[in-house]
Formats: C-alpha cells, structure tokens, sequence
C-alpha cells in the first residue's frame, strides 16, 4: 500500500476570492446610502477673541441651529470657544432630531464659562476638539472665526485631521463685510508748562464717524469731548485735565472712545499708572487734635496734613491720601462703614496706615477682634505672664431674653454662644464662672481655670427662659463667689436686657460692686428705655455700660470689654531696644527715649519687631496688609511718650515713620506681557537700596488684579536683579505686585495686550493658507447643509474588514493546509483481480476526518 500527500485543489480559493470582492463592494456601496449613515460628532469652535463682533457670532449661531437638525439620528455636539485659551461650552451633548439642542440649553450661543479674549489660540482650540472626539467616532469640525491667528500655529494641527478622515470646515463671517470700529491705539499724559495736565488720545476708526472719548482719572471722570474721526486714519487729540495738582502716589488714568455702531469693545479703552513723585498726603485723625504733639510736628515739617476727630473722619478722603495716621482712636469711636473704607484704602489701594496707641486703645479701647486690629502687625490678646483674672458672666434668662433676632435664634442663644467664645480667649491662668439669673441666680458652671477652646461652657447650660428679672440674687451671687482667695483682676460682664423688677436698688447695688474691687461691664440687648436700670447700675460702680444694637456684635463687644477691664499696662519707665535696624535710618538710633508706659501686645505671625521693651513686648511693629504697610506704636507718641517730642532724632524717625508707611521698599519695575502660548509672564527688576542688584533667591510675591482678587506666586531669579513668574489668565486693568519678604517692595502696571488689534498679525501661517493646502474647506450656512464625512457609522468598516479577513484565510488554506491529505492504493473489483500490469486501479485520496475525493 502507498501513502503520500498534495494540496488542496487550487480552484477551491477562488470561492475565498469571490467572498472578499463582494464584501468589498458592499463596502464601497454601503459609504454612499443616506440611509445606512451613522451619527457623526460634530465639534463647533468659535473665535470669541476681542477682534471678533460678537453681533457677527451671534448671528453665526442663529444660522447655524438649522442645520443641527439636519444631522444623522444620534449626533452629538461640543461647542468650544476660542479665547487665548480654548473654554468648552458643551461636551459631546445628544442632538435631538425635532430640536436642535437637548437638555437645558436654547438656541443663544452658550457663554457661562469665563474666557480671556485677549487672544486667539485657534491651534489649541482644534487640539481641545481632537481630544473631545471620542476613539473610532466620526467626526466633523466647523471652525466659524476670522482667521486672524495670534497665539499658536494651526497648520501642523489641521494635518493631523487628514489621516483621521475628519473634515475641517471654515466659516468667516467677516467675508463681504465691513468692520465698523473706533479704539484707543495710544494714550500718554504729562503736565504742562503752565501746571495743566494734558493727556494725549490716539484714536483710530475703521470708518469715518464721530465719536465721544472720555477721561478718567481714579475711576472718575475727569473729561469728555466729542471728536471726529477719519477713516483708517489715527488721529492724536491733545485733552487738558486742569489745574489741580495731583497727590504724590499712583494714579489711574483711563481713556475711552464711544462711537456709534462700533462692534468691537476689547479696543475701546486704554489706561495707565502714573506715579507722582513728592511728599505724601497724610490724613491725622486724633482724639484731641490740637493738643497732638505729632500734628504740630508735621504742620511745622512742611507735610501737608488734613486733621480731624473721630466725629469729623470723612471716609471719601481716603482716596486722596498716601498715609492715614490715627492717634488714641479706638473702634467704637468710627462707624463700621468708616473701618470698611479703611480696611479698602489700605489692602486695595495702598494707603499707608500708621497707628498710634496710648491710653484708651488695644486693649483698654476694645481692639480686640474689630476690624482694626486685623489691619494691625500686633494684636490686643495679652500674654501669658498678665496677671490672672476671676471673670464672673451673669447671663438675663428671664422671658423677655426668650425674643428671636433677625437670625431666627433668641437673645439667650446668642448671648450663652458670646459667653463660650469670651471664655475661649482667657489666659491659661484666668478663672471664670457662669451665672444664670431671673428672679433668683445659680451657678451653672463654678470659678475654675479653664483653657482656651474649652467646649463644656456652651454644652454645660441650655437654660429655658421664663420668669421676671431681679439684680439683686445675681449681685449677691457675684460677689460671694468673689470672697474666696481669687486674683487681684476681678470683673463682672453682665448680659441682660434691663427689664428688671428691683430698679431702685440698682444704685445701692452698684456701690457694692465698687466697694469690693469689681470691674463691671454691662452690655444691654433691650430697648434703650428698658437700658436705663442697667445705666444706673453701671454709673454706680463706676463700670462700663454699652447698648448692643447688633446682636451680631455681642460676642465680639464681650470680648472686647473682658480685655478693655483686664487693662493690661505695663508702667514705666521703660526704655526701647532696637532689635532691627529701621528701614529709613542710614545709622542705628541710640538711645531711645523712655517711655512712660504702654499697653501689652502680643506681635502677629509675620509682622516685624524693630523696637520692644527689654521683656520683649512690641513697641514698634510693621508689615503689610495687602497693598499697604501698617505700622504700629502701642505706646503712641502722646501722654506715654513725654519726652519724645524734645529728643534730637524726634524729626528724622517722625518723618521716616511717615515716608515708610507711604510705601518705602526696594525699588521695584514690574512688566506683564501675553506668552505665546496663552499664558501671562510676570517680569520684576528689583534692586538693594545701595544700588546694588537683588541676589539670586526666589521671591515671594502678592498680586492684585484689577478685579480685586489677590493671588500669590513665587518668582524665580533669571539674571541679578531680575525674576520672573507665570501668572493665570486675569482681566485688563491696574495691578499691583507686592514683594512680601526682606526689604518688601511694590509696583504698579496697566495690563493690557495689543495682540488681538495688531494689524496682519497671525495670518501668514494661519489658516488662510490652510485653505490652498486642503487642510480646510471653506463653508456657511447659506451653502446649504453640513457636508458630511464619508464612511460615517460601522457597516462600511465592518464589511472592509471582513473582505481582508475573508481574502487571508483563502491564502492561508492554499498555501498551508490544516491537515495532511492521506492517499490509499486498493484494487477495484470487480474489474481488476490481481497485481498483473494490465491490472486498473482506483485511487482514493481520503481526508482526515474520513471522506474520500475521487480522483482518476
């Protein structure tokens, strides 16, 4: 018997062949059917730069909502907008086939997330739409700008669309139209020889028109006047802003042309910093202004210097200083609307800010918590070693207490809430103990030391109000807890609403108080008639009563009377110890006056000590709050300080004080430019006050944006003297950058880049020529309908795919076939009988799973 192989029959690929071709053209056909086309994924960028109308885009995506419903079933939609930096509006939304948009969304063009449009990046923008496009999606791309390119470069980005099949379609709504536009191309202002300032305006306009342009000076305006314009021709117009002088310091100088049909904003207004040089303004407010030996000191110096009291403080002066000193002032003595502008004036606008203490403030004066001593590089919390205090709280829990404020909680929560907060701010030595008190008074919490932060004063009581009032109980209470061995400082702080049962004996009451040493302080939360027994009460122990109109108030005033009572003074004398050389002298000042005594501070985190008293408490303390330095002498240069005014260096520190609030700092020169690639460079050329540059460490740096946020950013050296940092996207408009550290610093700059009205710029590269390359087709809603990709949805890919794999396998089965082919010689009866030559055999060539081919 024989065996051998041979391959399969060559004729039987060609059934392999034939599969493949016709899938192949199934293919081919299936690509042109409407009917078979799938969703596509269309991306909508739109250039809402400051060179573009957004009339003319508005109008764009009016025409354009259409068309979405002429999209395949399923579609889906992003919209991205192009500023210097892409913004996506929309992401991969559904279409609906009846309306155009799903969702929440309406036919106006989506704007609700910020965008700078200093700039066009449509590069970046074509990169975002890549991204949003979804792996094997069919896609298309409607680009609706002007083409004007200024930061990036589309055209590598556009060649990565080609291989991916995705179209890129470019609609210019400025074709066939002309711009209407008027702006400002250059403003410079300068004082005259006659003292007139005069600001000159570069305007240009597009079209011939007329037009306003209006000045302002510090957010005011200062001057308006209508002009005429020539078209594509800048005209120089020559605006005096009158005779009075402008106040050493920086100033804001805005110009801005309103012209009618003008459809582009972003040009319309240009500004900048003018720095004055001279003497700052100052503004003196004092409780006694004629007797300040600081006033006469200044007036006599030449300084021009506006002086009032408390009563007379106007807030809207505050623009036109450069350093606002205020003398024996406590925060009750100004409205809370008085302390915002202040706070405003120094942190926003720089305004120097010196404070002098003396009798009466920090502590005594109630600074503790208000508005000004956030403002201030010390603060009005004692230390550790003033000497301890038994702090009694009688707290009114009658029914008149159980009144809801305009919070919704009753004058009892908020007065047990005070109580907890006051306790919280006690020495670690302090005593204090809670009464609660209507008709008769108990002790809800004993005389004990308790920490800072401690919980069970607010936990340990929740008294339900009801009943009268009585002064006696609680009075009686008081003082025998105050017999047994206590610390010297004894205090009462009494919250009640005054509608007492007993008034007559308030007088008696309060002599007993006196007698026996304790500091009273009544705070009334009723009406003031009801008030009047509390008054009195407060009169006769020669305490303190104060009205809480805002209940909001009371755990602050509460605070601020237990440290007000405590009174914590340190009698001199006491002689000042230089431990930094102040900022103004080019010598060490020695010695220094004494002092007759001055009130206890504690300095704050990050603020700077230059004089203390030989135990360390801050006699002269500065830093910056925001955009201003602040400095503080708690002592003051009044009643403590006797001998200040006659000693030798009184002219030169007085003046130094002054100039150092005025913002003494290293010189500093400061530039912000627009990057390339969207992002903001932040230059800073600093040099040492002997001219020397600055060395070579990182810099710590506040910025202050036109919109009053402040961020903070570390830039790092690139040349002596020289940093830099990257800022992030931020508005056009004044800011302020502010070194923090050793030496401080600060600079001002109008921010705002000419990138998007430089004429040509950006088109050489950009997607004009894009156009003659083929990497984009133009296109507009009046062409008719979207055209959209071939080959959209999966069948065609599918039967190309299964044409390749049909025509491989049909390969693979001639040329190696899966088993061998078995071949077998037996005679064939009945016609053969033997093995003679002449003997015709059969040969049957079986397979090996079992059937036999014939072949002859």
């Amino acid at each position: 018997m024989k065996h051998w192989s041979a391959p399969l029959p060559v004729r039987s690929g060609v059934w392999f062949r034939l599969a493949a071709i016709a899938l192949a053209i199934g293919a081919l056909i299936t690509a042109y059917l409407p009917a078979i086309r799938g969703p596509v994924h269309l991306l909508v960028l739109l250039d809402e730069s400051a060179s573009m109308p957004r009339a003319w885009m508005d109008e764009a995506w009016s025409d354009l909502i259409p068309r979405l419903a002429e999209l395949p079933p399923d579609s889906r939609l992003s919209v991205v907008r192009i500023g210097s930096r892409p913004v996506v509006e929309i992401r991969g939304r559904a279409l609906d086939r009846v309306g155009p948009l799903s969702g929440d969304h309406t036919e106006r063009l989506p704007r609700h997330l910020p965008l700078n449009d200093t700039g066009t990046a449509i590069a970046a923008a074509l990169t975002q739409a890549r991204e949003l496009l979804g792996r094997g999606e069919s896609g298309l791309v409607l680009l609706i700008s002007d083409g004007r390119e200024t930061l990036g470069h589309a055209a590598p980005v556009l060649r990565r669309f080609v291989p991916a099949g995705i179209p890129v379609l470019w609609w210019d709504p400025s074709r066939g139209r002309t711009l209407t536009d008027a702006g400002v191309t250059s403003l410079e202002v300068k004082s005259g020889t006659d003292g007139v300032i005069v600001a000159t305006v570069g305007i240009s306009a597009g079209t011939l028109q007329d037009a306003q342009v209006l000045v302002m000076r510090d957010g005011r305006p200062a001057l308006q006047r209508q002009v005429a314009l020539e078209q594509d021709q800048i005209r120089l117009v020559e605006l005096g802003l009158g005779h009075d002088r402008l106040a050493p310091g920086f100033h804001q100088v805005t110009a801005q042309v309103r012209a009618t049909g003008d459809l582009l904003a972003g040009n319309d207004r240009r500004g900048l910093i003018l720095n004055v040089a001279g003497p700052p303004r100052l503004g003196l407010v004092a409780r006694r202004p004629a007797e300040s030996p600081v006033t006469r000191s200044l007036t006599a110096g030449g300084w021009a210097v506006e002086v009032t009291d408390a009563a007379g403080f106007d807030p809207k002066r505050l623009d036109s200083l450069g350093v606002l000193i205020l003398e024996g002032i406590s925060p009750a003595e100004l409205s809370p609307a008085a302390w915002t502008s202040i706070e405003r004036a120094v942190t926003r606008g720089g305004t120097g800010l010196i404070l002098l203490g003396g009798p009466g403030t920090f502590g005594a004066g109630g600074y503790r918590h208000s508005t000004l001593e956030a403002l201030l590089p010390v603060t009005a919390q004692a230390p550790d070693r003033t000497p301890a205090a038994a702090v009694i709280y009688a707290v009114d829990t009658s029914g008149s207490m159980a009144q809801p404020t305009r919070l919704g909680t009753t004058r009892l929560e908020l007065a047990r809430a005070a109580v907890a907060a006051s306790v919280g701010e006690l020495g670690s030595k302090d005593q204090s103990a809670v009464l609660v008190f209507d008709v008769q008074a108990r002790v809800v919490l004993p005389l004990a030391v308790r920490g800072a932060g401690t919980r069970d004063v607010a936990e340990a009581w929740h008294p339900s109000p009801g009943g009268g009032t009585r002064l006696a109980p609680v009075i009686d209470r008081t003082l025998g807890l105050l017999a047994a061995p206590v610390p010297d400082q004894r205090l009462l702080v009494l919250v009640s609403d005054g509608q007492v049962t007993d008034p007559e004996r308030a007088v008696d009451l309060g002599g007993r108080i006196k007698t026996a040493g304790v500091k009273l302080s009544v705070l009334a939360v009723g009406d003031a008639a009801a008030g009047a027994n509390l008054r009195a009460l407060a009169q006769a122990a020669g305490g303190r009563y104060q009205e809480v109109a805002d209940l909001l108030e009371l755990p602050r005033l509460m605070e601020a009377e237990v440290e007000r009572r405590r009174d914590p003074i340190e009698s001199g004398p006491i002689r000042p110890q230089a431990l930094e050389p102040l900022p103004f002298a080019a010598a060490p000042v020695a010695p220094w006056p004494e002092l007759a005594a001055y009130p206890v501070t504690r300095a704050r985190e990050g603020a700077r000590v230059y004089l203390a008293a030989p135990n360390g408490d801050p006699l002269l303390a500065a830093h910056r709050a925001g955009a201003g330095w602040v400095l503080a002498l708690p002592a003051g240069l009044g009643d403590w300080a006797p001998d200040w005014p006659t000693w030798s260096h009184w002219g030169t520190v007085l003046g130094g004080l002054v100039d150092w609030a005025a913002g003494g700092g290293e010189p500093m020169a400061a530039r912000l430019d627009l990057q390339p690639d969207g992002s903001r460079r932040l230059q800073i050329d600093r040099v040492e006050p002997a001219g020397t540059w600055s060395p070579a460490t990182p810099l710590a740096l506040r910025v202050q944006d036109p919109e009053g946020r402040e961020i903070q950013v570390q830039a790092e050296p690139a040349a002596p003297g020289r940093y830099t940092a990257r800022l992030p996207d931020g508005p056009v408009g004044h800011y302020r950058i502010l070194a923090t550290e050793a030496g401080a610093g600060a600079a001002d700059l109008w921010y705002q880049p000419d990138l998007e009205f430089t004429p040509g710029h950006g088109l050489g590269e950009g997607p004009g020529g894009a156009v003659a390359a083929g990497l984009l087709v133009p296109w507009s809603a009046q062409d008719g309908g979207l055209p959209l990709p071939r080959l959209t949805g999966r069948l065609p890919r599918a039967l190309v795919l299964a044409a390749l794999l049909v025509f491989l396998a049909g390969l693979f089965c001639e040329r190696f076939p899966f088993s061998r082919i078995a071949a077998t010689d037996r005679p064939t009866a009945p016609t053969c009988i033997g093995r003679g030559p002449g003997c015709r055999r059969e040969r049957r060539f079986r397979r090996g799973w079992g059937s036999a081919i014939p072949l002859r």
